[in-house]
């Protein structure tokens, strides 16, 4: 298998979704959004669903640049640990953080479902794993600080993943 090909995993496999003619007269409106990324999509989505004059630009076709490259894989885990975010920042803004993470992936599940593209959503539960065992102490510090605040996690021992997910690795949570 060749991970790296030079080409962008999606419109090799699936093709360009659209092609937009470019902008070809001055035009008004209240909001410009500039690239047709996920990002910028999702934004001038939300702008015209709220009754707003959007233009979307991009210098390319939509949805072709890193849009296209990604893995498609939308979570709500940070690569920052709680603790670390809660340290730097206090602990309302950690937790405000977190839940924001949780609404936007149930946000964007439920704009795919609005618009027909369901069928591309699967849900997969998240596993988050101590690479070493110098690892564990700052995952279970995670582990224990999305506990407290009643998040659903369950800590995983060495024997519980090598039985429940055939891995070899400390512990995950």
């Amino acid at each position: 298998m060749r991970l790296h090909t030079g080409s962008p995993f999606w419109p090799v496999r699936d093709g360009l979704p659209s092609v937009f003619p470019s902008l070809g007269a001055s035009t008004t409106c209240e909001f410009v959004v500039l690239g047709g990324g996920i990002t910028g999509a999702i934004l001038a989505h939300r702008l015209a669903s709220m009754g707003r004059e959007v233009v979307l630009i991009d210098k390319r076709e939509v949805a072709s640049g890193s849009t296209s490259a990604t893995t498609a894989l939308i979570q709500y885990e940070l690569d920052i640990p709680a603790p670390q975010i809660a340290r730097k920042l206090g602990d309302k803004t950690a937790l405000e953080i977190h839940h924001a993470t949780r609404r936007a992936v149930s946000d964007i599940i439920t704009l795919s479902e609005s618009i027909g593209e369901m069928g591309a959503v699967v849900r997969r539960p998240s596993i988050k794993i101590a690479s070493s065992k110098r690892d564990i102490r700052a995952l279970h510090a995670d582990f224990t600080w999305r506990q407290q605040r009643r998040f659903a996690v369950q800590w995983l021992s060495a024997d519980d993943l090598a039985t429940s997910y055939g891995m070899t690795r400390p512990a995950a949570i």
